[in-house]
């Protein structure tokens, strides 16, 4: 009659950084990420219509 409610249903680690290993190129790609002004992507942003996620 009732749904199976298990609490640990979902264990992800606090931090999921941990998952990811020291040489992969996503973190390449993030550090390269956090390296760019914002404003490349604002000055393409046209504004307007629904709130847009943070650019980066």
């Amino acid at each position: 009659m009732y749904k199976n409610y298990n609490t640990n249903q979902l264990t992800l680690p606090m931090d999921l950084e941990v998952l990811i290993p020291k040489r992969h190129l996503a973190r390449l790609i993030d550090s390269a990420v956090d390296k760019m002004s914002p404003t490349i992507f604002s000055s393409l942003y046209p504004g307007g219509g629904r709130p847009a996620y943070h650019l980066k």
